[in-house]
């Protein structure tokens, strides 16, 4: 067993499971709190309510005990082992060992870790492929399933052609993104592949960085071009007031633009950073830029994609949190995003008060929106808080001291050394 997973704790965490498991079947008044079974009559376990709960933190506690398992694994596969072993625990009238720890781990590990390239639609986008290599961006690359077909074949001769022709077929776009996913179970193959192709998506969003809606480029949940209808009555009409308006993306991007990988706005370094996350199990990267960087563009992108102008703004602002935001709840945050956008973007001393007063006043837009003072940001502070987050996010990307930074503490170094040199 690894040295960084911790026995103890985990023995206590199924010592909470032993507390609040139960051994008989659910009525169905009680199932109405949510519930979660296992077994027959003679062998079930159960976990219902605020017992479910603990139950699934437990589940995310050996799910998370070994850096690799996030990456590999869905937490769902250490269900059944835990409902396993409490059987075995109530069956031998015992308590658990460090040994049993052991066997949950093995159970699950018992599948062996496989790597699959796992295809989504693309929408929004075009590419005239003809006989062009597919396109790497980072860690995913983009197919034209007819285009590609025969690379796909060589690719993985083992696989029946006339099954991949049917199911390439069966995709509603010519266009497809792929990723590399290494992975025990379906589950996991799945739920990974999603939130990296979701980040593929949010990148590329980022990138079009546009809040007029002429574009809509999508690899989950496409916006379609339709038409909105609408119906006026009044007591005065002697006939209703009736009418349609068009709404929804009218162009596609061009996938096979330089713009995606332009060095001058940090975009080839954005596909490296994906790369890079991808490689490291999620906990402990509270600190790195990287991260952050990574969730400001998820951010920001659902802001740009978002049809609510009140929600558009207000993931601008969350991205800029998630970008400078510091963990200490001591320290103002207003004042922090402030001083370190001021600084980060640059300029001279009237540059940096000017951009200093420009967040300043979009989170008094923010306050006002969250408190009901106001029922939504104005276009202009809209585009102005998309501006903001963009030129901090790409500053952070192409400085030349900046660029170079890994950790959150380095750029309050940074900071620091400017507010008193």
């Amino acid at each position: 067993m690894p040295a960084q997973v911790n026995k103890k704790q985990l023995l206590k965490e199924i010592g909470r499971l032993t507390a609040v498991a139960e051994y008989a079947s659910v009525p169905a008044r009680r199932r109405r709190q949510g519930s979660k079974a296992w077994g027959d009559r003679r062998s079930t376990v159960a976990f219902v309510g605020e017992n479910l709960r603990v139950f699934e933190e437990v589940v995310a506690a050996f799910w998370s005990a070994k850096p690799d398992m996030p990456l590999t694994t869905d937490r769902k596969a250490f269900e059944y082992p835990l409902v396993q072993l409490l059987r075995t625990l109530r069956s031998a009238n015992r308590q658990a060992i460090p040994s049993d720890v052991d066997d949950v781990f093995a159970m699950v590990e018992a599948e062996p870790v496989g790597e699959y390239e796992v295809f989504q639609p693309i929408f929004g986008a075009t590419w005239d492929a003809g006989g062009a290599t597919p396109l790497e961006f980072g860690p995913f690359t983009v197919y034209h399933r007819t285009a590609h077909r025969s690379h796909l074949e060589a690719k993985y001769p083992a696989c029946d052609p006339r099954w991949l022709a049917r199911d390439l077929d069966d995709f509603d776009s010519d266009l497809l993104v792929s990723t590399i996913v290494r992975a025990r179970d379906r589950d996991a193959i799945n739920g990974i592949a999603e939130r990296r192709l979701h980040r593929f998506e949010n990148l590329i969003v980022f990138m079009m960085s546009r809040l007029d809606g002429t574009y809509d480029f999508a690899v989950f949940d496409p916006k379609p071009r339709r038409s909105v209808q609408h119906l006026c009555l009044s007591a005065g009409l002697p006939q209703p007031l009736a009418g349609w308006r068009a709404v929804g993306p009218v162009l596609a991007v061009d996938l096979a633009a330089t713009h995606w990988t332009n060095p001058n706005l940090g975009f080839d370094r954005l596909w490296d950073l994906a790369r890079a996350d991808i490689a490291t199990a999620r906990p402990n990267k509270d600190d790195l830029l990287r991260e952050r960087i990574l969730n400001a563009v998820d951010w920001t992108a659902k802001g740009l994609r978002d049809e609510l102008s009140d929600r558009q703004f207000v993931q601008f602002m969350f991205a800029l949190e998630a970008l400078l935001s510091s963990g200490d709840r001591d320290v103002p945050l207003t004042s922090r995003l402030a001083e370190f956008t001021a600084h980060i973007v640059g300029g001279g001393q009237d540059r940096r008060i000017a951009h200093d007063k420009e967040v300043r006043h979009l989170y008094q837009v923010r306050s006002d929106i969250a408190h009901g003072r106001v029922q939504e940001a104005s276009p202009a502070d809209r585009v102005l808080a998309r501006d903001v987050v963009n030129t901090v996010i790409v500053r952070l990307l192409t400085h030349k001291e900046l660029g170079t930074m890994q950790l959150m503490t380095e750029l309050e170094r940074w900071i620091e050394r400017r507010r008193y040199g």
